[in-house]
């Protein structure tokens, strides 16, 4: 069913997308399924930094934060946005739900869920592991 030697898909980082190559056309129609409306063949870091943030106000029900006002780089708990250890667990239920991935306890710490990027960077490594 795969190529010779083949795995269901392959992933790269090419600037600030993350390619996804597939060795066969039902890979990027399940991987489409799979990306919460995103075009399953290349995820836009942007694009999945912007929905990130979507999805942290409106799970989280963050009253006067606007999703955009949120920076990519800057700390989610404490200093930052102010999010706590509810939040977090929150957030873990929320992503999961959106992306249709799986984060496991040993992920949830402070480096994948210190900012936007760091999420993001998991979101991407869940969702290439899928592929």
């Amino acid at each position: 069913m795969y190529a010779e030697g083949g795995t269901r898909g392959a992933a790269e980082w090419a600037g600030n997308r993350m390619l996804y190559f597939a060795p066969f056309a039902g890979d990027v129609a399940a991987r489409r399924q799979g990306t919460a409306g995103m075009d399953g063949a290349i995820v836009d870091r942007d694009a999945l930094r912007a929905t990130i943030k979507e999805v942290i106000v409106e799970s989280l029900r963050l009253d006067g934060v606007e999703p955009a006002g949120i920076e990519d780089e800057a700390p989610l708990f404490g200093e930052g946005l102010g999010l706590d250890s509810v939040d977090a667990l929150e957030l873990v239920v929320a992503l999961e739900k959106k992306f249709q991935i799986k984060i496991q306890s040993k992920d949830v710490g402070k480096d994948a869920f210190y900012s936007v990027a760091t999420l993001a960077d998991l979101v991407a490594s869940r969702l290439a592991a899928q592929a």
